[in-house]
């Protein structure tokens, strides 16, 4: 977790990017102006390389998983910044935790898995259907597909060294892409938000989409700054579903300047 960077993305940052980003959270003055207390971590069984042992993925909710990490790190509150699944935790979280959330901070956020108004229907978009390939063949090949529908910028973004270093770092851990892969199409986001919950979300808003997403339809932003009273959109050109990568020094900006100003 970590807050919004004023440099370009480099090889690691890119290498360590998946397909669904996690939210991040920027920490904000507590209310009562000291940490919470920070809570014991007991340690997990481990295997015979270290690795603890998985959960099924349908029962993981990834607020609750989100609030004990606060909790854990002495944060009362936190402007949580979330791209795709992390967009989606930080809209439940908004909705269902408004104590937790100083500011929401969303780049193409699944709402639900039909379309609104124009999006295309017959099942999952083009892009999840790659993504979920993409658990059960993380090959280089595979990542390379993978790129190509996530951004719009191909050329710069889908380059063989990137898409064998995403490959080899997603393979180090296959229990956790058969995690995924066993759940789908309920995985990776085991517990979806109510769309009728949006319109209570109190907590200052900017909604950053990709106009060529194609991945999850600038739709869903367009629904969500219909229905959360205090919030702004932001829809870029030539931008695919990872603006926070393709347009970094636009997006760095757009989210200092609202966590500063609001």
């Amino acid at each position: 977790m970590a807050a919004p960077c004023s440099h370009r993305p480099g090889r690691r940052e890119q290498q360590e990017t998946w397909s669904e980003s996690p939210a991040m959270a920027v920490p904000s003055t507590s209310r009562t102006g000291t940490p919470t207390a920070t809570k014991p971590r007991s340690e997990r069984p481990r295997d015979d390389a270290g690795h603890a042992p998985q959960r099924p993925h349908v029962q993981l909710d990834h607020v609750e998983a989100a609030c004990q990490l606060l909790d854990a790190l002495g944060i009362e509150k936190a402007a949580f910044v979330g791209n795709s699944m992390g967009g989606h935790t930080s809209l439940r979280l908004a909705a269902e935790r408004p104590e937790r959330v100083s500011h929401l901070i969303t780049m193409g956020p699944p709402i639900q898995m039909k379309p609104f108004l124009f999006g295309a229907g017959g099942g999952p978009t083009e892009g999840l259907k790659i993504m979920y390939q993409t658990y059960t063949d993380a090959t280089p090949e595979g990542m390379r597909r993978l790129v190509e529908i996530m951004v719009y910028d191909k050329a710069r973004f889908a380059t063989p060294e990137l898409c064998r270093l995403r490959s080899e770092a997603a393979l180090k851990r296959p229990e956790h892409l058969h995690n995924i892969a066993s759940a789908a199409p309920k995985a990776p986001i085991p517990i979806w938000i109510d769309p009728n919950q949006v319109s209570g979300i109190t907590a200052p808003s900017l909604l950053i989409h990709g106009r060529d997403d194609r991945v999850v339809s600038f739709e869903s932003t367009l629904f969500l700054a219909a229905n959360i009273p205090n919030s702004r959109a932001h829809l870029i050109n030539r931008c695919g579903h990872w603006a926070q990568l393709e347009h970094a020094d636009e997006f760095n900006r757009l989210v200092v300047d609202f966590v500063t100003n609001n």
